[in-house]
């Protein structure tokens, strides 16, 4: 009897889960979205080097190929966004470049890719 608990337990443990690890502790029950929440960001901070309308020096350093003019267009690179912007490297500041993230837009860009990334 107690055998038969422990599976039917196990069973009902292993279907209540979702795919989205963030489910299981609610963080992504009101997950962040690009469209509400990312873009905004984006556009703020990461526009003035990551654009296709930039070339050269306009683009401060930043690879010809890495840019985030729309979600589609940022997709293939948003895994390596958000791991510089969660390590600080990313956006860079300086007296002349003014786009450090708060640790509030850190944690909801973080957020965002825990919860796959939501347009």
């Amino acid at each position: 009897m107690r055998r038969s608990i422990f599976i039917l337990g196990l069973f009902a443990t292993l279907f209540a889960c979702g795919d989205d690890p963030g489910e299981v502790d609610g963080r992504c029950l009101e997950a962040p979205t690009y469209t509400n929440d990312i873009r905004n960001i984006v556009d703020a901070r990461c526009l003035s080097c990551h654009s296709e309308m930039l070339l050269g020096t306009m683009r401060n350093g930043a690879p010809d190929m890495i840019n985030f003019d729309s979600y589609e267009i940022g997709m293939p690179h948003f895994e390596a966004m958000v791991r510089e912007v969660v390590a600080g490297r990313e956006p860079p500041s300086s007296e002349m470049m003014m786009n450090a993230l708060s640790q509030e837009e850190r944690t909801l860009i973080s957020d965002w890719q825990l919860c796959g990334f939501r347009k």
